[in-house]
């Protein structure tokens, strides 16, 4: 064959217009600064390394510089390898001074993964390890300053990065990619990685990280090409006009892979059986059909030494250096060059360029078939000559991981050399293991141990004390990984070994592990507890590190059942780490103790405790520790009252935040809490929600509580809370000892008007005197919402109680976690005292509060005092006190204006030009409900529909509650006129919670709530109440409501088009009618009628009355259908009813 013919096809490029037509325009688009992500996948040879090549070419017409990092694909290579091999190419030649200046201060970060640029740049200090406990920090300190890097870069030259062959990628690499995949759309830089569909779906971890950097891009699956483009293929390639009969073969054969079908070409060539007329069709193909012996004849001309040493060659991997294989081989280099170039002149391999002395397999398949036709003991064999070649070549530097793989691979065979590649691969995994932790490369550390434990079990002997170590390396590794649950499981085997191999502190080690911080779930794990005892006394007395923090971590697991004995031990712990003068683990009892302290009597031991736990720590270079002691400190100082310190300390912490890029959004909620507290409702939820995002993004979530807490908050300034009910319970059921969860509960019931079934709720945990609720950092606020819901259900006996138990906390501030304030304590006394109609003491715990809500900026708080300090003048009625009664409401009222505070300003409603409205005398209860439960009617079927048995429904409450309204107000309120009441909700929304969980949940049921709302204000409705996913709307135009209906449901539908996973859907009911008007409220056989229609519905359906019927039919845009006729319960007579069609 020519040499012509050897070269034909390489570069010919068939098909993937499409595609190539995309990631052109995604390219261009990088240089205007919109960046982008693309991945290509395919089985091996289907052409996805050539389109990318077609895709550099076009950046590089385009002026932009593109990077390539190959993956590699046969074990051994180092943490982040594709990125080392971009960073290289991106930081190769560049000026110290340039270079330092675009890494800015991630260079001691960056250097941790490619160590020559400490060397290339000067003065790049080398890290210490990542604090305990807080690696995932590190880790994303890493990829955050990673990133601002390329992005640096790219703001002088747009980028085109490639990453070839990702199923074959690290893990830490591919989180670096999805960390990268959420910065790139901002960036003038384009992404694009390939890896073969297959291979990636047997590792489901990488592919689970994949496909979160693809939900940030695009990907594109490549197929083999069909019948037409292999027909252009072989014109363009070969010159050859080939007949449909021999394109299809071709195509059967090879079913449209680019490699195979050029493959199959060139024997064709070689066999004379491709003649430039290609008209006719050879009898027989002559390729072997098996891609294996197919790929062994292209090897077959090579000369025994050649085809010898590129046994060895597949061995090291698909590239392959060649002073390895020289050593391997004891092959001279002249004669190896020769040999290489034998198989280089048939295309099996080629030099790498840009890389001296280095080759690489033409493709992976080659390499593939030459190493899988070795025999087992050869390949076993050679490994172990591979591992001492690498060993020889690089003793300042060994590459451990490569090393370690031969090793291991040639250990399966047995002891080889005088000491035993087990022993070798377990030594260097280990190593290797090192180096990856280092690189914060945490998955990779752990395969690294994994390997090692594997090498272990290979010998005959066995080692337990290795074994325990191997495993307690493999557990800390995990945990890192933030794999809890292989975690615990290989510390638990990890902490048995040690047991039984008599080594306590691996035994301490291993306990320890799994996890070092409070649960948040109210519960003590005893096992874990049991296991911390048998530690500290195989430990022994003498005072060490590892005995500090088993005391410390004891002291915290016992915060939720023996909280005095938590406090000592974490007490002993800080005692014995001074005596160490072991600054590390000093900050870690430290920041025991002060958890276990968490509670309203210890405040200024907690101050105390985090100012000494941040010198401490930033002394000691602890920085994440600091960081997280001033994050609390913030709270701390607000609950003291210290708002200068508090605004030194929130500064302080977002500064040091953005310095060590700790973006899990923590600093995003003390800026929401401080929105929260002056009222800036949709700044504060626009924070919180900008929080949980970044959380998630950052690969460590921030527990929804955060962000719900926040987001509840804003709600009940709105008047709102009750829409969060359901969420509120599901938690409950989930974490029944969170009390507070169970107070947040009752103030939703409350604003929902059910005070009933508040009261039932209080009264639970009014038992033995509020003994229920803990004293833990929950109390406070806790008590803080059982005074205010307290003095709403007006229960003097448990007003008494709760006075006496929050007096001697009068001067602190109710916080709640980090994330909100309740304000000052003194509130909730005033109100507690206004009802036990202890007035004077009223006036004097609201005029401190006042001044302690003044002081530290909480506007809502302070307004909230001033309508109640109000509202008890007024019902004092002292000479003075209505003047003063009336500037406090005026300035409350502004507040509640500007701020948009729906619970304020009806709260203020109360107070008529000075007339309190009995705050001391129960109030009517009204509508319980929307939605609470109803038996379905039946509807008698006429001829054109038949509306069948629904399930159970829940309008019922809302009618019977009209009835009795209606009743009790005859005498005292006329009727308005005529009014169109439109009852709306979705159906089944309970399975919403327990499909899509809480969050999501809730989620939905806003955007629906939104999506009506707006249709509400659109045609001029009134929402007279809403309760969770359910409304109540008023109309003074029946057709008004009806177009309401329709593009209500027509928006729904057309969102749940657009997301198919979220089968929304909505029933409706209306009737037309006069009906009682009474404080913003309906009532009446009107609003009856509407509610029993409604509970008729199925979900898509707008049914009506035939009064609504008649009176819109003429105008002739409505389109009515028949439904038949239903008995109304509660309602004389059958009731035809009507469907809308929309």
């Amino acid at each position: 064959m020519s040499e012509l013919d050897h070269n034909r096809g390489r570069e010919t490029f068939v098909g993937r217009r499409h595609e190539l037509a995309e990631i052109c325009v995604a390219i261009d688009g990088a240089t205007a600064g919109r960046g982008s992500l693309f991945t290509l996948t395919g089985e091996p040879g289907v052409g996805k390394s050539r389109l990318a090549q077609e895709a550099a070419s076009h950046a590089r017409a385009q002026g932009q510089r593109v990077l390539w990092g190959r993956c590699w694909e046969h074990g051994g290579a180092p943490a982040y390898w594709p990125w080392v091999q971009v960073l290289r190419g991106l930081t190769r030649g560049v000026e110290p001074a340039l270079l330092s200046n675009l890494m800015g201060q991630g260079a001691a970060e960056i250097a941790q993964i490619v160590p020559e640029l400490r060397n290339q740049i000067g003065g790049v200090a080398e890290l210490q390890s990542a604090s305990l406990g807080q690696p995932e920090k590190a880790r994303f300190r890493l990829f955050d300053y990673l990133t601002a890097f390329l992005g640096n870069v790219a703001e002088t030259q747009p980028l085109l990065i490639l990453l070839d062959d990702l199923h074959a990628a690290d893990p830490a690499s591919l989180l670096m990619l999805v960390a990268f995949s959420k910065q790139v759309r901002g960036m003038r830089a384009t992404i694009m990685g390939t890896y073969r569909a297959l291979e990636m779906k047997q590792k489901p971890e990488h592919a689970a990280l994949i496909a979160q950097a693809e939900r940030e891009g695009a990907a594109f699956p490549l197929l083999g090409l069909d019948e037409g483009q292999i027909g252009k293929f072989i014109e363009m390639a070969w010159g050859v006009s080939a007949s449909s009969l021999l394109v299809r073969r071709l195509h059967n054969m090879t079913e449209g892979n680019p490699f195979f079908l050029n493959e199959v070409l060139r024997q064709m060539a070689a066999e004379g059986q491709l003649a430039s007329d290609a008209s006719s069709v050879p009898n027989r193909l002559t390729i072997p059909r098996g891609v294996i012996e197919f790929i062994k004849g292209l090897v077959h001309p090579l000369a025994e030494d050649a085809r010898n040493v590129l046994d060895i060659a597949s061995i090291i991997g698909r590239e392959f250096a060649i002073n390895v294989l020289e050593v391997a081989s004891g092959t001279p280099r002249e004669a190896l060059t020769e040999l290489l170039d034998q198989a280089a002149s048939l295309e099996l391999i080629y030099e790498v360029r840009g890389a001296a002395g280095r080759y690489s397999f033409r493709h992976a398949l080659i390499r593939e078939a030459l190493y899988g036709a070795l025999s087992v003991a050869k390949r076993r064999h050679l490994h172990h000559v591979v591992a001492e070649a690498i060993r020889s070549l690089s003793a300042s530097s060994e590459p451990y991981a490569e090393i370690a793989f031969h090793y291991y691979q040639s250990a399966s065979a047995g002891d080889v050399g005088p000491t035993g590649d087990a022993d070798s691969a377990i030594e260097y995994s280990r190593q290797a293991a090192r180096v990856a932790e280092k690189q914060l490369a945490y998955e990779e550390a752990a395969n690294h141990l994994s390997n090692a434990l594997d090498a272990l079990a290979l010998k005959r002997a066995g080692d337990d004390s290795l074994l325990a170590e191997l495993l307690c390396d493999l557990g800390e590794a995990r945990v890192k990984t933030a794999d809890l649950s292989e975690a615990r499981k290989t510390c638990l085997k990890a902490a048995d070994i040690a047991r039984r191999a008599n080594r306590p502190e691996l035994f301490a080690r291993a306990v320890l592990a799994p996890g070092r911080f409070l649960s948040l779930s109210g519960l003590t794990d005893h096992g874990l507890v049991q296991s911390l005892r048998e530690a500290r006394q195989t430990l022994g007395e003498v005072d060490s590190p590892l005995l500090a923090q088993v005391l410390a971590r004891l002291g915290i697991e016992l915060y939720w059942s023996e909280r005095e004995q938590a406090v000592a031990l974490c007490q002993q712990a800080a005692d014995m780490a001074r005596r160490l003068e072991d600054p590390h683990t000093l900050v870690v009892a430290l920041w025991g103790r002060w958890l276990s302290l968490r509670n309203p009597d210890s405040l200024v031991q907690r101050l105390a405790d985090t100012r000494e736990m941040i010198t401490i720590a930033e002394r000691a270079g602890e920085r994440d520790f600091a960081l997280e002691a001033r994050y609390y400190r913030v709270a701390d100082l607000l609950e003291a009252g210290d708002i200068s310190g508090a605004d030194v300390e929130q500064h302080e912490y977002l500064t040091a935040e953005a310095e060590l890029r700790d973006r899990f959004g923590r600093g995003l909620l003390l800026e929401g809490m401080r929105a929260l507290m002056d009222g800036r409702l949709d700044e504060s939820e626009s924070l919180a929600k900008r929080a949980l995002v970044a959380g998630q993004q950052s690969g460590r979530p921030l527990t929804p509580n955060s962000f719900l807490i926040q987001h509840g908050m804003t709600l009940w300034e709105e008047g709102r809370l009750g829409e969060l009910e359901p969420t509120l319970r599901g938690f409950i059921a989930q974490n029944p000892l969170i009390v507070f969860a169970r107070c947040a509960l009752q103030l939703s019931l409350l604003q929902l008007e059910r005070r009933d079934e508040a009261r039932i709720e209080f009264e639970r945990l009014a038992e033995d005197e509020f003994g229920l609720v803990q004293r833990d950092w929950n109390w406070l606020p806790s008590m803080f919402v059982l005074a205010d819901v307290c003095a709403d259900l007006i229960d003097a006996e448990r007003a008494a109680t709760l006075y006496r138990l929050l007096l001697p906390y009068s001067s602190h501030n109710a916080m709640l976690g980090n994330v909100y304030t309740y304000g000052s304590v003194a509130f909730a006394l005033g109100r507690l005292s206004v009802v036990l109609r202890q007035l004077d003491d009223a006036e004097a715990h609201f005029e401190l509060a006042l001044a302690a809500n003044r002081k530290i900026g909480a506007a809502v708080w302070l307004a909230h005092t001033q309508c109640e300090l109000a509202s008890m003048l007024l019902d004092r009625g002292g000479v003075a006190d209505y003047a003063r009664a009336q500037g406090l409401i005026a300035s409350a009222r502004q507040t509640a204006k500007a701020r948009g505070l729906v619970r304020l300003r009806r709260k203020l409603g109360l107070l008529d030009d000075g007339q309190k409205v009995a705050t001391v005398v129960p109030s009517v209860q009204t509508t319980p409900g929307l939605i609470e439960g109803m038996a379905a009617v039946e509807i008698r079927p006429s001829s054109v529909g038949v509306i069948r048995r629904g399930e159970s429904v829940a309008i019922e409450a809302v009618v019977d509650s009209a009835i009795s309204r209606a009743r009790d107000l005859s005498a005292q309120v006329s009727f308005e006129g005529t009014v169109t009441i439109l009852f709306s909700d979705i159906v089944d929304s309970s399975s919403l919670y327990e499909k899509l969980g809480d969050l999501r949940a809730h989620e939905v049921i806003s955007i629906h709530n939104e999506i009506f709302r707006q249709q509400i204000v659109a045609h001029r409705g009134i929402e007279v109440k809403a309760l969770g996913d359910s409304f109540m709307i008023a109309f003074s135009s029946a057709r008004r409501a009806a177009l309401c209906a329709i593009a209500t449901q027509r928006s729904i539908a057309a969102y749940c088009d657009g997301h198919p996973d979220l089968p929304i859907r909505v029933r409706m009911g209306l009737h037309v009618g006069e009906v009682i008007n009474e404080s913003s409220d309906y009532f009446g056989k009107a609003v009856i009628l509407a509610a029993r229609i409604a509970a008729l519905a199925k979900g898509g359906q707008i049914l009506v009355s035939s009064t609504f019927h008649d009176l819109t039919v003429n105008a002739g845009d409505l389109r009515f259908v028949p439904m038949g006729e239903a008995p109304i319960k509660g309602l004389a007579g059958v009731h035809q009813i009507f469907e809308i069609a929309w």
